[in-house]
């Protein structure tokens, strides 16, 4: 299976299955926006934008990076979402700082809560013989503190990401990265995802 945690995804097989049983992650459920969503408002450097423009920031991040790998290529999470908000910020009439403010955004990415029902998710389907893994469009590292501070790390046997693949998730590609690296044929995988656009990935023929 797979499931996303922040943006999660999760791939899962079960253990009849010869080849490793792996699921892949890239943001298990989803997570608590909040405390990067806070950092927009306030916090140690006070970016004094409206509050609903993150919401704004946080869809041309997903547009821009939907927009490189539709046409085959791709950047880091980090590096477009500070695109984006040097595009949003600017735009707002906020010129002042904008790498610190940037940067003091993204990192509120690594502060990310689960919701109340994912561990137990996650438990359960491990208890039921499925092996786990995540992908993400993200780091693993921001992964990897995520799930560690949530006490579910060691639930999963590997984090990806499509900083290794040839395109962000929803393209195909992404998905078959995750079968290649655990070794497991797509059919024998389960998808479970936080936004329906991750489900369109692996539904389409690359």
């Amino acid at each position: 299976m797979t499931f996303d945690a922040r943006r999660t995804l999760v791939a899962a097989t079960r253990r009849s299955v010869k080849c490793p049983n792996v699921a892949s992650s890239s943001s298990l459920t989803s997570t608590k926006p909040s405390p990067t969503w806070r950092r927009w408002p306030g916090g140690s450097r006070r970016v004094g934008a409206p509050g609903h423009l993150a919401a704004t920031w946080f869809a041309s991040l997903l547009r821009d990076g939907f927009a490189l790998a539709a046409t085959g290529r791709q950047q880091r999470f980090s590096r477009i979402g500070v695109g984006a908000l040097r595009t949003v910020l600017t735009g707002a009439g906020i010129t002042d700082d904008l790498d610190g403010k940037a940067e003091h955004i993204i990192a509120g990415f690594a502060h990310l809560g689960l919701h109340p029902d994912v561990a137990d998710g996650v438990r359960a389907m491990r208890e039921r013989g499925l092996r786990l893994v995540t992908l993400t469009n993200g780091s693993t590292q921001v992964a990897e503190a995520l799930l560690a501070t949530a006490g579910i790390r060691d639930e999963f046997e590997r984090l990806l990401s499509v900083e290794d693949a040839a395109r962000w998730k929803p393209a195909p590609e992404a998905y078959q990265h995750a079968a290649r690296s655990c070794q497991v044929p797509t059919e024998r995988m389960i998808l479970v995802a936080a936004h329906a656009w991750d489900i369109d990935g692996p539904s389409t023929p690359a």
